[in-house]
């Protein structure tokens, strides 16, 4: 939340939050968080993903935002 108001993502921030950690948009959010800020959670990134699929992410820099 900013300062100055509160927007629609702090809405959903909000709303996501009480999903708790074991539900699958926790997951989908850390994930959509990490590719944001790759430089910082690109290794967290990495223990997101399948094994079986990790190959086909590479490093995430393809990702388009």
């Amino acid at each position: 939340m900013s300062d100055e108001r509160w927007t629609i993502e702090d809405d959903a921030a909000a709303a996501i939050a009480a999903y708790g950690i074991d539900h699958p948009m926790t997951t989908a959010l850390a994930f959509w968080q990490g590719i944001n800020d790759l430089p910082t959670h690109r290794e967290a990134l990495g223990a997101l993903v399948t094994p079986e699929s990790r190959s086909a992410w590479g490093d995430f820099s393809e990702i388009p935002l």
